[in-house]
């Protein structure tokens, strides 16, 4: 239920549901300089950009206000008697000493932080019960912080992943997360047990095949075809290696397309749902599609078929979840629970993203190093670099540039840490691509994606795959590097860089 007051001065919204237990998210977009005043029992209330004065009321949601705090008077009020904030130091107001007959037993006098910053020109008002108060870009020189971060909720896809046995991905979360120590068995197996003393010998001797999935241009970046086996050479740690099988693969390609709709995103949906439709359409009819959206967690919109008509209904009927952006998360997910029952097939993951994690924003703060508490991904990304080191999909990051959105409201020091994330996202999905064999993209606008997406297909129809018996054949856990050469000028190969022996 929605109502819609406008007075002279003051326009009032009231959203609530008609059944108690169901949840509402609402979103709003006001000019700058305004006064805003919100009240809610319970979730997040979030204020980002530059308003004249902000009042929020609230039971036991939490309060995160990306405003800029050069120039702020600030009372923040916690009734409960408890103070649980990140933001510039604040003075605590004292509380008068009362005898102890006036003192009432059933609750605690409220915890109070008030203070100006600079002239104090914008008002910031804040009452709440026990609730997590945020004040400013999480980033800033000399924040403190008061109090913990509440454990965030499990969500689905660090669950799924953190009971997965055959990948290093779910050995790292249950590392992380002591939430999911019952799911590790006393004596059950681990990702890759260590031999014991009468297997040794006959498990350094296996010597697996090394498949490999190669991408080959011109020094243009045309796609070079009609390439024969005798025009490569592989070598693994710099010694030559016999190819035991090579052929150009034209048979169908599992294609996960992972789309970004966290809160970073929003507005962009319409033409995120305009782009998956035009992907579908370059897509061959005996390739397998699935179809993901992310936000703080995962959601399979559908899973891999030849059906593409399930798959257009399908995203035709979503409703954006918004929230923060668990990307690693994501690309785990689509990486163990979509691809990993289909490994050793022709494999890619296609994703479509401003690339920020949630939990970037918190680097170097206390609570990077607390994935339990920060927003974001539960996964490291050093973690998730193991992952697709492990997978042998090929994955295609396609990062839309939102930067100058995400900076408008800010001074400059905030603009600076939006600069400084963009790059850091960008490094990191170019390494994700560098490692996987694939190709990394970054866009303007999503306009741009038509040829972008012909180009991913015609790299995929085009793919060389070869196989070799390494002349190495123990299996001790070490980094091998691969190395792919062509005996063609102005040749280069993408393929993953190496492998763990294991």
């Amino acid at each position: 239920m929605v109502r819609l007051r406008e007075g002279k001065d003051r326009m009032s919204l009231r959203c609530a549901t008609r059944q108690p237990e169901q949840a509402l998210d609402v979103y709003v977009t006001v000019p700058p300089g305004l006064r805003i005043e919100a009240k809610a029992e319970e979730g997040t209330v979030q204020v980002h950009g530059r308003p004249r004065a902000v009042r929020v009321e609230t039971l036991s949601g939490d309060v995160i206000l990306g405003i800029p705090v050069e120039d702020v008077r600030a009372e923040l009020v916690w009734t409960e008697g408890y103070v649980r904030y990140a933001g510039p130091p604040l003075p605590r107001v004292e509380r008068p000493v009362l005898p102890r007959s006036s003192v009432p037993s059933a609750a605690p006098p409220p915890a109070i932080l008030a203070g100006k910053l600079g002239q104090g020109r914008l008002s910031v008002q804040v009452r709440t019960l026990n609730g997590w108060v945020e004040l400013g870009p999480p980033t800033a020189p000399g924040r403190m912080i008061l109090g913990m971060l509440p454990p965030q909720p499990m969500t689905r896809a660090a669950r799924v992943l953190a009971e997965n046995r055959q990948s290093v991905l779910g050995e790292a979360l249950r590392r992380l997360e002591p939430r999911l120590l019952h799911l590790i068995e006393p004596e059950g197996p681990v990702p890759w047990p260590a031999a014991s003393a009468e297997e040794e010998e006959v498990i350094r001797l296996e010597a697996p095949l090394v498949n490999l999935l190669l991408s080959v241009t011109d020094a243009e970046g045309k796609v070079l075809s009609g390439l024969a086996a005798n025009e490569f050479t592989v070598l693994e740690d710099g010694v030559r290696q016999e190819v035991r099988h090579f052929a150009v693969e034209t048979s169908p390609f599992n294609l996960v397309l992972l789309l970004d709709v966290s809160g970073s995103m929003r507005g962009q949906f319409e033409l995120i749902q305009q782009a998956a439709r035009r992907f579908l359409q370059v897509m061959r009819a005996e390739d397998r599609v699935a179809l993901l959206l992310f936000a703080r967690d995962v959601e399979v919109v559908a899973p891999l078929t030849h059906d593409r008509a399930q798959v257009l209904r399908a995203l035709e009927a979503v409703v954006p979840p918004l929230g923060s952006t668990a990307l690693y998360d994501a690309i785990g997910y689509a990486l163990v629970e979509v691809l990993g029952p289909v490994r050793g097939q022709r494999n890619a993951l296609v994703l479509l993203t401003d690339g920020r994690d949630s939990s970037l924003a918190y680097r170097g703060t206390p609570l990077w190093t607390d994935p339990l508490r920060r927003p974001g991904s539960f996964l490291r990304f050093e973690d998730l670099v193991l992952g697709v080191v492990q997978s042998d999909a090929l994955i295609y990051p396609i990062m839309i540039e939102n930067e100058a959105e995400l900076a408008a409201a800010l001074n400059e020091s905030g603009r600076e840490q939006v600069r400084a994330g963009t790059r850091l996202a960008e490094e990191h999905l170019r390494r994700l691509a560098d490692l996987s064999g694939g190709r990394f993209y970054r866009i303007r606008s999503l306009n741009q994606l038509e040829g972008i997406y012909e180009e991913i297909a015609a790299d995929l129809r085009t793919i060389y795959s070869l196989a070799y018996t390494p002349t190495r054949a123990e299996r001790d856990g070490s980094w091998r590097r691969i190395e792919v050469r062509v005996a063609r000028p102005g040749a280069r190969v993408r393929t993953r860089p190496g492998y763990f022996a294991r």
